[in-house]
């Protein structure tokens, strides 16, 4: 009976870590490198006021998403008074562990009735200001908005108060038919590309179809999201392997131990 009981308890301390590695290990490779935060898509309406000769009004493309949160609300913002025009958006979002707010924000929108920049951008979190930082593609103003808890986030965009004409920025052809809606009457022409852009498309694997400014974007987001997680995985591995390696070692000298009792 003594035997048996030295066995078992010279062997339990290994099973116990042998378990959590194996554990750990199967933890580490379950991990998923698509993104579930598709891309969804809001219409504004820009306007040119004081445009001289007047310009129409046009139907523009905003793309945003919550990454590692849920999105409650997104609704566009204008007002117009005088010859000045507020545009912006108020959304809700919620995150427990932390989350960004990503927002594809068209350059030819007329946004502006002075200078041209990101400058003119201003976002609020619960009504305080915070550090505009984004990156300028070709087509799209892109802004990553880090947050935590459940807030509510708030686009403002600055306007000179003179009856200035309203305008964006000027984009390459092939930006049209990802910034402009077809409501507006436009049919989307044959694709047109400069050479870096075709260029990168085929680096990310992107075929000429679909050789979009978003696109690029995307393919890039995600991997760097692979390379994140495969990264996560390989620590998660290492630390598993040293936990067995301290399992094996532990029970190694429980069982001489043992031993030498018993002799």
């Amino acid at each position: 009976m003594s035997s048996r009981l030295g066995i078992a308890i010279i062997i339990l301390p290994l099973i116990l870590f042998l378990l959590f590695s194996v554990f750990t290990l199967a933890s580490a490779n379950e991990f998923d490198t698509s993104t579930n935060e598709e891309w969804r898509t809001a219409y504004a309406v820009g306007r040119f006021l004081n445009s001289d000769p007047p310009k129409v009004d046009q139907v523009f493309i905003i793309k945003y998403r919550a990454v590692n949160a849920t999105l409650e609300s997104f609704d566009l913002t204008q007002k117009v008074q005088g010859g000045i025009v507020s545009n912006g958006f108020l959304t809700r979002v919620n995150s427990t562990d932390g989350g960004t707010l990503e927002v594809m924000y068209p350059r030819n929108f007329p946004y502006t009735n002075s200078g041209s920049g990101m400058g003119n951008f201003v976002f609020f979190i619960d009504n305080w200001t915070i550090e505009n930082t984004g990156i300028t593609t070709d087509c799209f103003f892109v802004f990553s908005i880090p947050f935590r808890g459940s807030v509510e986030i708030e686009l403002g965009l600055t306007s000179i108060l003179v009856s200035s004409p309203y305008h964006g920025d000027s984009i390459p052809d092939s930006c049209i038919p990802q910034t402009i809606s077809e409501q507006n009457g436009y049919g989307p022409p044959r694709h047109l590309y400069s050479v870096e852009q075709l260029t990168e498309c085929r680096n990310l694997g992107i075929d000429e179809e679909n050789c979009t400014d978003m696109a690029i974007y995307q393919k890039s987001q995600l991997k760097e999201d692979e390379r994140r997680l495969i990264e996560e995985q390989q620590i998660q591995i290492s630390n598993a392997k040293y936990l067995i390696g301290i399992g094996a070692a532990i029970a190694v000298v429980f069982a001489f131990v043992t031993l030498r009792k018993k002799s």
